[in-house]
């Protein structure tokens, strides 16, 4: 086994270059729960990096978060490998993850004795989407049946409300 990881550093998020080959999508409904889980939890995770031939630390996963909290230092774990292996990583590691099975059992003795409600993240998403707005001054307000979207100034991404993140 090679291992890849060079180390751990702290940076600014929007000191990050986005991965131009970067495929996912994140619907408000996962923004939404990303921020309460960011309110109740605090940020537990990791950025996947690697560093370019122009020397920039380049996004490999994370860039929601990154995105959403551009002026917050963040851990990155810094990888070394090439363009190409940072795309392989990229377009793999979610599938690999998402092929894992739920054993319903475990889950809901685990939700039972945890701390946080998910499931009533959704139920809550027009109070949440409010509040988003206040946060995010730039962000059109959002009115019954009007169509909006917000771009994330450090990747582009732009993050649309309703079903499965359409586009206009």
């Amino acid at each position: 086994m090679k291992d890849r990881v060079k180390g751990l550093i702290r940076i600014r998020a929007k000191d990050l270059a986005p991965n131009p080959n970067n495929w996912r999508e994140h619907p408000i409904e996962q923004v939404a729960a990303f921020r309460k889980v960011l309110n109740d939890v605090g940020f537990a995770d990791v950025l996947l990096v690697y560093e370019s031939s122009e020397g920039k630390y380049t996004l490999i996963d994370g860039h929601m978060r990154a995105g959403l909290l551009q002026n917050e230092e963040l851990p990155a774990v810094v990888l070394d490998v090439t363009e190409k292996e940072a795309n392989d990583i990229l377009v793999t590691l979610d599938p690999i993850a998402a092929m894992a099975k739920t054993n319903q059992e475990k889950l809901e003795e685990l939700k039972a004795v945890v701390g946080i409600d998910i499931t009533g993240v959704l139920s809550r998403l027009p109070t949440m989407i409010k509040d988003m707005e206040k946060q995010n001054a730039s962000a059109p307000p959002i009115k019954q049946h009007q169509r909006w979207h917000v771009t994330c100034p450090a990747c582009g991404e732009e993050f649309f409300p309703g079903d499965n993140n359409e586009r206009d």
